[in-house]
């Protein structure tokens, strides 16, 4: 025999002390007394006979007035109940009804969600005992006294609003609490951001389930974090706007509040090497950012740069509110190899933000190929005379030059020479390219090789369009052009650099000794750039001088003029020309290694020649087992790829015959999310929920069914509908006391009209249904009537 569970009625006011205000109901009965007849008994023959006659008439007057009065009092008890804005819940809060429910929770298990309140100042009115632990641990606790007073018979869903799928974590409906339980016990906060999107199309998804259940119900328990419910972004906005829509027309939607309020939090905004690439025995430069979220400035912070997990520096910086303070570092690597470089703050409430990786492979060397397209007998007549000289470390007395170490090919040995031991190709005046050879470049680029490409006369401007250009679907970023030639010498180009901007130029900013902007140019090859590319240096009449963009993970340099001495005097004019080669070296090499610095959820992808095809290849994550991967072959290229990137820390990629080494990633946290004030609710309610009808319960209240909604979207259902009643009685309580009949009449509509709005609701349909009936019963019956 199927037990009977006891419904609990759950009944209160978000305004209680504005029922004081039901004593007003008395002014309409008081005004009644006030002004009430009082006759003076006088008998005339005459009048015995009019007495009779309006005796029947004065009854029928007396229960109008009545009536009246009934209804005037009526809508001030109406008016003041609606300010209170009732609420009531049944069988406790969340879980209404007898009847079974299909209930979707949706936990947020993005990182603000660490923050641990334990370890923050308690402000005023907060309890240590009931504050303690950290959001998910609420969220964890919130959800389970859910599923606990959840009834027999109601379906359940659970979802994660994470930064990627999966977000459903019970992707099909369980009846069985346990089950539930065991799931709820297991979730974690990960260390992304929260894809809300994703999960309102899974949490629409899993509303199709069950549909032998009428009642569904979604039930969000997040920390309302700004960067995720509240985008800057319109057309993010209006997704959300639309997939709120979609789900408040489907099921009841309610939150559970696990925000904190007045929580200050420090955060390492960002990690980078200045320098293009780290070489061993040399000073590698970094540049980090620290952040204060909170209202106040913060005083001697101490900011520590640790390699290797060993401390090697440490700062005090002064941290104003809402500012990235930066911090300049420096660092002497003393031998190769794969480096592990972090920034960290000391640790707050939320402790995953406090610390910032970067991933550094140290080189004792650069090896670049120069492929020389006019060999000569002769050194100074080749294509790479003035490009080795300023790459060789023997003819710098520049030390810094040391790192870089050239080997010059004639054009013809290019296909007979495997690009994977070179971390830079320049192609020096090489006038044709044959199929064979464009693949190969094209895949060393795609691989995270860098390619400068220096025309000369012998240059083949259709060969290179045709081969790597390709409208715009190859490597190179502009199309090769005519050859203009400035007849005039008056009217000779120089550079223009237009602010030292881009990184290829920023070593003159300055510098105007270096002589980069007194060169002169005769001759150049006209660029037409692709949208993705960018321009570095200009010549003096506007035309781009050097045009560059990011391939895979390579990049591709090329320059519009020639050098050597034919078409200019750059790379005759040392100053000038060495440190642009070396930077140009260095930046289209920069690109191999920024894929190693990533976001969490981020894959780690990487490319290898195809020969390496059968190359064993595991993966190492901070918390986790080593893991083999398996390699892919697209063609030209062998990839890798790992999606298991939701903690932050330091990913180890270890590489087996014929590589034999290790390749460290740096997974780090997006910062967006490290702002942790709490969307405000207004905001909220009039750009994603102006269509949904939607409550908000806090998260740390012993019970949903005494639990208070501490915010409230708008009126609620039953505060709308009185004040709609109220509305009605007003327009309706003139007509009465004018003319009684066609009141009644229009009563007795409005009543009818209530039925077919839903959004009216029930008081307004019992209150006016009621009222009707009564008064057409009286204004019916024999003695109404006579």
């Amino acid at each position: 025999m199927a037990s009977i569970v006891p419904v609990i009625l759950a009944f209160g006011f978000a305004s209680p002390l504005l029922l004081g205000g039901l004593v007003l109901a008395g002014i309409p009965i008081l005004i009644h007394l006030l002004h009430k007849r009082r006759y003076v008994q006088v008998d005339f023959a005459a009048m015995r006979f009019l007495i009779e006659a309006t005796r029947k008439r004065a009854r029928r007057t007396r229960i109008e007035q009545l009536i009246l009065l009934v209804l005037r009092t009526l809508v001030l008890a109406l008016l003041v109940l609606a300010l209170a804005r009732p609420h009531f819940e049944t069988g406790g809060g969340l879980l209404t009804g007898d009847q079974p429910v299909h209930r979707i929770v949706v936990v947020d298990t993005s990182f603000s969600m660490q923050l641990a309140e334990e370890a923050m100042e308690l402000q005023p009115g907060q309890n240590s005992e009931s504050d303690s632990g950290t959001g998910i641990e609420k969220a964890r606790e919130a959800v389970r006294r859910l599923v606990e007073n959840g009834r027999r018979g109601d379906a359940w869903n659970l979802v994660r609003i994470a930064g990627r799928e999966p977000f459903g974590i019970i992707n099909q409906v369980a009846f069985n609490a346990e089950a539930v339980l065991e799931e709820v016990a297991a979730l974690t906060a990960t260390d992304s951001t929260g894809d809300l999107a994703g999960t309102f199309e899974t949490v629409l998804t899993m509303l199709k389930q069950a549909p032998e259940i009428p009642r569904k119900e979604v039930v969000f328990v997040t920390d309302f974090q700004a960067s995720m419910w509240a985008p800057e972004s319109s057309t993010q906005k209006s997704r959300l706007r639309e997939l709120a829509r979609k789900t408040g027309a489907m099921a009841r939607v309610s939150f559970v509040n696990a925000a904190s309020i007045g929580v200050r939090n420090l955060a390492v905004t960002g990690l980078e090497m200045e320098t293009g690439a780290a070489a061993s025995d040399q000073v590698t430069s970094f540049r980090s950012t620290v952040r204060n979220f909170g209202e106040s400035i913060l005083r001697g912070q101490v900011v520590e740069l640790l390699v290797d997990g060993r401390l090697v520096d440490t700062r005090r910086v002064d941290l104003p509110p809402g500012i990235d303070v930066p911090t300049s570092w420096s660092h002497t690597f003393r031998e190769a190899g794969e480096f592990r470089v972090e920034v960290h703050l000391q640790d707050d409430a939320l402790p995953v933000d406090n610390r910032r990786w970067l991933a550094v492979p140290v080189r004792e060397e650069l090896t670049v190929l120069l492929v020389d397209g006019t060999p000569s007998g002769r050194d100074r007549e080749s294509a790479t005379f003035y490009v080795s000289r300023a790459l060789d470390p023997s003819t710098l007395e520049d030390a810094s030059g040391a790192f870089v170490r050239p080997t010059t090919i004639a054009e013809g040995e290019l296909p007979s020479v495997s690009l994977a031991q070179y971390d830079v190709v320049v192609l020096c005046n090489v006038g044709l390219l044959t199929e064979p050879e464009a693949t190969v470049l094209e895949s060393f680029v795609r691989s995270g090789g860098g390619l400068v490409i220096l025309p000369g006369d012998r240059v083949n401007a259709d060969s290179y369009n045709q081969r790597l250009f390709r409208d715009g679907q190859g490597i190179l970023p502009a199309r090769l052009g005519e050859v203009k030639v400035v007849e005039n010498r008056e009217d000779v180009l120089t550079f223009d650099a237009r602010g030292f901007e881009h990184p290829l130029v920023r070593v003159f900013r300055g510098n105007p000794g270096a002589g980069l902007e007194s060169t002169m140019t005769q001759k150049y090859v006209a660029l037409t750039p692709t949208e993705s590319a960018t321009v570095g240096l200009w010549f003096s009449d506007g035309a781009p001088a050097l045009v560059e963009s990011s391939v895979g993970t390579g990049r591709v340099i090329l320059a519009a003029t020639s050098a050597d001495d034919r078409w200019g005097t750059w790379a005759i004019w040392a100053p000038s020309f060495v440190p642009i080669m070396n930077e140009m070296v260095l930046h289209s090499v920069s690109g191999r290694w920024k894929n190693r610095q990533l976001s969490v959820g981020d894959p780690i992808l990487t490319t290898w020649p195809a020969r390496v095809f059968d190359m064993p290849v595991t993966v190492r994550s901070p918390v986790g087992p080593e893991v083999a991967l398996t390699l892919q072959d697209s063609g030209n290229v062998v990839a890798v790829a790992f999606d298991q990137t939701d903690k932050a820390g330091v990913y180890e990629l270890n590489l087996g015959s014929p590589l034999n080494r290790k390749e460290l990633y740096a997974v780090n946290v997006d910062v967006a999310e490290s702002d942790l004030v709490p969307a405000d609710w207004q905001t909220l309610q009039s750009e994603l929920f102006s269509e949904v009808d939607v409550q908000i319960w806090n998260a740390q209240s012993p019970g949903f069914q005494s639990v208070r909604p501490e915010l409230k979207s708008g009126l609620s259902l039953l505060t709308r509908s009185l004040a709609w009643t109220v509305f009605v009685l007003l327009m309706i309580e003139p007509l009465l006391a004018w003319r009684f009949v066609p009141g009644v009449i229009a009563l007795s509509s409005a009543a009818l009209l209530a039925l077919s709005i839903p959004l009216l609701g029930l008081p307004l349909v019992a209150i006016l249904a009621v009222a009707a009936i009564v008064l057409l019963i009286l204004w019916r019956s024999k003695s109404f009537r006579s």
